[in-house]
C-alpha cells in the first residue's frame, strides 16, 4: 500500500513540475489510500495491519495518533484551507493552489496532523526561499510539500514523537 501512495505521490510531483497542476485523479486515489490505511488501523485485524503497514512494518503503529484524529484534521484543514484560498481568490491574490491544499489534505489523512502541519510549513517555506533566490515569483508546491511531509516524517518515527 505504501509504495502505491509514494508511486501516486511522486507521480503528482511530477505532473506538477511540468504542467504545474496536481490531477484530481492522483489526489483522489492518493486520499482513498490513506482512509483505507487509516481503515485498516482502526479495524485492528493483525492481517490487515501487515498488508496495510507493507513494507515500513510495525514501528509505524506507535507512532502515528489515532485514526479519528488523523482523518479530522485533514477534513478540517482542506475545509479551512480551501476556504481561505477561495476567499483570497475574490481579492484576486492566491495564497496556494487547491490542488496543493487536496495533496496536503492527503498527507494529513495519512500521517497525522504534526507532520502534514510541520511539513506543509517546512515543503512551503523551501520552495519559497528557493524561488526567492532564484527571483521567480511562483514556484510549484507539490514536489516541496511532499518533500517537507516525508522529512518532517523521518524525523517523527527516528524520533519516536507523536
Amino acid at each position: 500500500m505504501w509504495g502505491i501512495w509514494a508511486a501516486l505521490l511522486v507521480a503528482a510531483s511530477l505532473n506538477d513540475l511540468r504542467w504545474r497542476r496536481l490531477p484530481n485523479g492522483l489526489l483522489v486515489a492518493s486520499g482513498v489510500l490513506a482512509l483505507g490505511f487509516q481503515g485498516a488501523r482502526l479495524w485492528g485485524d493483525p492481517l490487515v495491519l501487515a498488508v496495510a503497514s507493507a513494507p515500513l512494518g510495525p514501528a509505524l503503529w506507535g507512532v502515528l495518533p489515532h485514526p479519528a484524529v488523523c482523518t479530522g484534521s485533514a477534513l478540517v484543514f482542506l475545509g479551512a484551507a480551501s476556504a481561505l484560498e477561495l476567499a483570497c481568490r475574490h481579492r484576486n491574490i492566491s495564497l496556494m493552489g487547491l490542488g496543493d491544499i487536496k495533496l496536503l489534505a492527503c498527507l494529513t489523512a495519512a500521517a497525522g496532523p504534526l507532520v502534514g502541519f510541520l511539513g506543509g510549513l517546512l515543503g512551503c517555506g523551501a520552495g519559497g526561499m528557493v524561488a526567492l533566490i532564484g527571483k521567480k515569483t511562483h514556484f510549484a508546491a507539490g514536489p516541496w510539500i511532499c518533500a517537507g511531509c516525508g522529512l518532517v516524517w523521518w524525523w517523527v518515527t527516528e524520533a519516536g514523537l507523536r
